[in-house]
């Protein structure tokens, strides 16, 4: 890389400490790096060196994709990460200071401190036995959603691939644009709860057509 280069990329996202910054599979860090007062010639700039560093190491890029989002296809040993109430109050303590001028005030209610406990205690416990774990592994609802999207397909279910699928593989798109690997769950929330309707409509839509051709078939003969 020339020394041109180097400035380039220092324009956009500080060169001198890129390296430090960078993490395999979270990309905040580098995101966090980015000089927001960039000007439109020096980003064109420096997408004009990413994409020659991309002709010169496209094994490099390829590699970097991976590590940033391959659990989310990747059945592997680390499950999704826990988000415990006690981890959301300190959020909402901090949304609190910074909007201090606004009086903002977000809290659970006090009352309901018991009940959160006993429910985030049972949640934890179930998803930690054996076989049941697997609920909190990302990749299973992505790989749930791609059979299902090609068994649809095969089945020539135009109408539940249109509105059923196409939305959650658009979510899918989006996670891989997004900073973090697969054991954030908050990053496929809307896979996870809309999956099970997807499938169970897509099921019952072939027993309904089941249904419906046996009793046209009926009905044709009845009518001889």
């Amino acid at each position: 890389m020339t020394e041109k280069e180097k400035e380039v990329i220092d324009r956009v996202l500080n060169y001198d400490t890129l390296s430090e910054r960078y993490e395999a599979d979270r990309s905040d860090k580098v995101k966090d790096g980015w000089n927001k007062y960039t000007s439109k010639v020096e980003l064109k700039e420096y997408f004009s060196v990413w994409y020659q560093m991309l002709k010169k190491h496209p094994l490099v890029y390829a590699e970097a994709t991976l590590n940033n989002y391959y659990y989310y296809l990747y059945p592997g040993k680390r499950l999704a990460t826990n988000y415990s109430y006690s981890w959301s109050e300190k959020c909402m303590d901090s949304v609190n200071k910074r909007g201090n001028q606004l009086n903002m005030d977000v809290h659970y209610p006090v009352k309901l401190k018991c009940l959160r406990n006993c429910y985030e205690a049972l949640r934890e416990g179930i998803f930690n036995l054996p076989v049941l774990g697997v609920f909190k592994c990302v990749a299973l609802y992505i790989w749930l959603l791609l059979i299902f999207a090609f068994y649809l397909f095969r089945r020539q279910k135009i109408d539940i691939l249109c509105w059923g699928i196409i939305p959650l593989l658009a979510s899918v798109g989006i996670a891989f644009l997004g900073p973090c690997n697969g054991y954030y769950f908050r990053y496929v929330y809307m896979i996870t709860v809309a999956l099970p309707a997807v499938l169970l409509l897509g099921l019952i839509d072939k027993k309904y057509r089941w249904i419906k051709m046996n009793n046209a078939g009926t009905q044709i003969l009845n009518d001889k």
